[in-house]
């Protein structure tokens, strides 16, 4: 089902491609079930937070702070849909050796998603780590209104869309797709 990195395909077309042999595609789903098994493991603790600061998180109120943390961001994961998108991002970490996951707040709670590889490319810097994603993907006008708006950095929806939107624009166009550019880089400074 991702495997339509190089080709695109028509919505409501059937995915996939004439498979002879699917050892490939059973020992990559039992790969990353066990990545999930053991990496993030859903009912289980499997992280904690640390201080650069040793001494002073071995102090026992400091460590009960941490350990509160810890509990509250394991609670909240378990309330979202953390452990689905996992499930997504092992499988495209195990059969591309990359994987783009993204975490946002939406309606008050965590959502994560795992963007298809076919959607984003990233750069690195100069140590060799990623520095920057951008994403392209589709959206409507409509949906677009509804999913931006309501944040606090939002400014404009675009000319295409706000077009669209306008109360005297036409039925059809509000649910006409329109290309959208996501970017996520450094930035040297930030103003509200």
């Amino acid at each position: 089902d991702r495997g339509n990195v190089t080709r695109w395909e028509t919505p409501g077309q059937r995915r996939g491609i004439t498979r002879y042999d699917d050892t490939a595609v059973d020992a990559l789903e039992i790969l990353a079930g066990n990545f999930a098994a053991t990496l993030t493991p859903m009912g289980s603790v499997w992280f904690e937070l640390g201080l650069q600061n040793t001494r002073l998180g071995d102090k026992p109120k400091v460590a009960n702070w941490r350990q509160e943390c810890r509990d509250l961001m394991l609670a909240e994961m378990a309330k979202s849909n953390f452990y689905l998108m996992m499930d997504e991002m092992y499988l495209d970490l195990c059969g591309f050796a990359t994987s783009a996951g993204y975490a946002e707040q939406v309606n008050g709670r965590l959502h994560y998603s795992c963007w298809p590889i076919k959607d984003y490319v990233f750069t690195m810097g100069v140590d060799g780590r990623v520095d920057a994603v951008y994403r392209k993907f589709d959206m409507t006008p409509i949906n677009m209104a509804r999913r931006f708006m309501q944040h606090p950095g939002f400014k404009e929806l675009g000319a295409k869309a706000s077009m669209a939107l306008n109360p005297d624009g036409r039925a059809e166009e509000k649910l006409k797709k329109v290309s959208i550019i996501h970017a996520i880089y450094p930035r040297d400074s930030y103003f509200k």
